[in-house]
């Protein structure tokens, strides 16, 4: 006896009614949330200088926030940025202060004297003079640039520790089957 195939039922396709979407009005967020928020643990939170009161004497950590505020509101042209970066100021924040670098150029005066015009907006009975040392490029501790330079350091020592803890990390690492590489924050 030969097998005769058997024919399946065709099923035909049925038109089923479409719901058509409903545009709704988008509400536009107050601001950016598209990036996850940072925990408290979270590394990036390390790249940031503390929160200061700007008043009273100016230290490092007052004049690194100063131009951490000033670079996130775009207060200051690129080569005051530069400047500022490269220098402390000491004295009053609103008296007299004395802003010293030890970067000397041509254009260095020019340069300082826009950086101080700024700073009297927010500092109106400031008296700002220029000192050049450049002894104060040696101390790590004391202008922005070294000050951020030891933050992401210390940020992605963190963020490496993080990473090697996670299963997945472990998992590969004990299987010889990865390792992990350059760790870099955003």
């Amino acid at each position: 006896p030969v097998a005769e195939p058997v024919a399946e039922p065709v099923a035909e396709p049925v038109a089923e009614p479409v719901a058509e979407p409903v545009a709704e009005p988008v509400a536009e967020p107050e601001r950016n949330d598209s990036q996850l928020a940072v925990q408290d643990d979270d590394p990036r939170t390390l790249l940031r200088c503390a929160v200061q009161e700007l008043t009273g004497e100016w230290t490092p950590d007052k004049w690194d926030f100063w131009l951490q505020s000033a670079r996130e509101n775009d207060s200051l042209a690129s080569d005051e940025l530069a400047l500022a970066r490269q220098g402390v100021m000491t004295g009053l924040c609103n008296g007299p202060s004395v802003f010293v670098t030890g970067i000397d150029s041509k254009h260095l005066q020019k340069t300082f004297e826009q950086l101080a015009t700024t700073l009297k907006e927010q500092f109106t009975a400031a008296e700002i003079s220029l000192q050049i040392d450049s002894s104060i490029m040696q101390a790590d501790d004391k202008i922005p640039q070294k000050r951020q330079e030891q933050r992401i350091v210390q940020a992605t020592e963190v963020a490496t520790a993080k990473l090697k803890n996670t299963p997945v990390i472990q998992y590969l690492i004990e299987r010889c089957e990865g390792k992990m590489g350059k760790v870099q924050l955003y």
